[in-house]
């Protein structure tokens, strides 16, 4: 896999950095490990860790109560917003000193929210 990506991935990357195609990216998903010996992937920042940047990452609960009773109203937000939490659990981007929200993913978030709205009945 890490040769899989060196060759082709990262492979591209460098080339469009380097032709002044790519002056910033943001990378996610990828082991720092893969990074090694691509010259200008080795001047990248991990910042995967920082409390400030969880919440780019998702949507907290506090964002997904007011997304859910935005788009159903009170009927049934309770009920949804426990079936959204036993079924997406949410996660932590950030896992270093303080204890970080909860993030939930947006697609899953607005792809139950939809499926209610339009069936009037829980995933």
């Amino acid at each position: 896999m890490a040769e899989l990506l060196k060759s082709k991935f990262f492979a591209i990357l460098k080339q469009a950095c380097a032709r002044g195609v790519v002056q910033k990216y943001w990378l996610t998903g990828v082991l720092p490990a893969f990074r090694d010996g691509v010259s200008h992937l080795n001047t990248t920042e991990i910042i995967s860790m920082l409390y400030d940047f969880n919440g780019l990452c998702g949507l907290t609960e506090d964002e997904v109560r007011t997304i859910a009773e935005t788009y159903l109203g009170t009927s049934q937000l309770d009920v949804q917003l426990q079936e959204i939490k036993r079924w997406f659990n949410g996660y932590r981007f950030c896992y270093l000193g303080l204890k970080a929200p909860t993030l939930y993913n947006p697609i899953q978030v607005f792809t139950h929210l939809a499926f209610f709205h339009s069936n009037g009945r829980r995933c």
